[in-house]
């Protein structure tokens, strides 16, 4: 929560001219949410998200800052940064014996670059990391866009994990995920709130589910924060 007695509009304003510094200077951080396996309760992954380590206003929320990082063109910027941080990161987990992959969410400018596999090629070489170690994260839509299977192959040849998120927010079909080089189907919070209680979005998730096994890709709920969706 920005603590601000600003108006909006000149906090808009005034946030729109300090993001190309911010970026630069590396004041746009990473925080990472764990992934856990609820069969064993042990952390199995972990995912950057981006924060900004504002000087006066504090912790900035990715929706107070994203749209205008978006309307500068700094997406592509960014995704460069927050993957340098994350893996420097990963690495220092990696050699506390904590070997876990850091997950980087990927816009659909980054993935239609070509020259972007081979940053990414060259970020895990700077850090000695495998591309094991990474997972890219990217929409439905975005993954299912012709122009970007190309850059998504070259990822998978380095070893790279490919994540569908918030899948089920779109309007991809189930038969679509045989389409993707992807190991990670995460689910939209849309459909993991309503399991409790509702037996249609049980049955729905459960298809999704099985469907997700059969093609090897791993399954990850999005929003688990009750007792009884974990149950389930």
């Amino acid at each position: 929560m920005i603590d601000t007695a600003e108006p909006a509009a000149d906090l808009e304003s005034r946030l729109r001219a300090e993001l190309p510094g911010a970026v630069r200077a590396g004041h746009l951080v990473p925080f990472f949410q764990p992934e856990v396996d609820l069969s064993t309760g042990k952390l199995w992954a972990a995912e950057a998200l981006v924060r900004w380590d504002h000087s006066t206003l504090g912790t900035l929320a990715p929706w107070q800052f994203l749209p205008q990082l978006e309307d500068l063109g700094l997406m592509g910027q960014l995704t460069d940064v927050m993957l340098d941080a994350a893996l420097a990161e990963q690495r220092r987990w990696a050699a506390a014996g904590l070997p876990i992959p850091v997950a980087v969410n990927v816009p659909p400018e980054c993935l239609a670059d070509p020259g972007f596999p081979d940053r990414v090629a060259a970020k895990l070489l700077k850090h000695r990391l495998p591309g094991s170690s990474l997972t890219i994260e990217v929409t439905e839509q975005v993954a299912a866009q012709p122009m970007t299977a190309g850059a998504m192959a070259q990822l998978d040849a380095l070893g790279v994990r490919l994540a569908v998120d918030d899948f089920g927010a779109g309007f991809s079909s189930l038969g679509r995920l045989g389409d993707l080089l992807v190991q990670v189907i995460k689910l939209d919070v849309s459909l993991v709130h309503p399991l409790v209680g509702n037996p249609s979005y049980r049955t729905i998730v459960g298809l999704a589910i099985e469907l997700a096994h059969q093609l090897g890709a791993k399954v990850v709920a999005e929003g688990v924060d009750a007792p009884a969706v974990e149950a389930l």
